[in-house]
């Protein structure tokens, strides 16, 4: 399985910064609780292949914004609508897939 069908939302709309407070799954409530498994669902084509960008552009040396945009161009790997990476795409982007 590479996500987990039974996702419970937060309890909380922020998570707490104290230990076993505003966790998304409740110990016990689910026979396995994996960290790639708490997503609604598979990962897209598309997030793999920006993952997988993202890591080169890391491991490349890129600290800043504009390392990591200019990696991703460098690359060619575009955005769903076909556009090349700016930062502020990017921070939009990034904030989108963490929802």
């Amino acid at each position: 399985m590479k996500y987990n069908p039974e996702l419970k939302s937060w309890r909380q709309p922020i998570p707490s910064g104290k230990a076993g407070k505003g966790f998304i799954e409740k110990p016990g409530d689910m026979k396995y609780n994996f960290a790639y498994q708490n997503r609604e669902g598979e990962l897209t084509e598309y997030e793999i292949n920006l993952t997988s960008a993202l890591e080169r552009v890391f491991l490349a040396g890129a600290q800043k914004l504009n390392e990591i945009v200019s990696g991703l161009n460098d690359q060619g790997v575009l955005l769903p609508g076909g556009q090349q990476w700016t930062e502020e795409t990017f921070v939009h982007e990034i904030k989108r897939l963490v929802r």
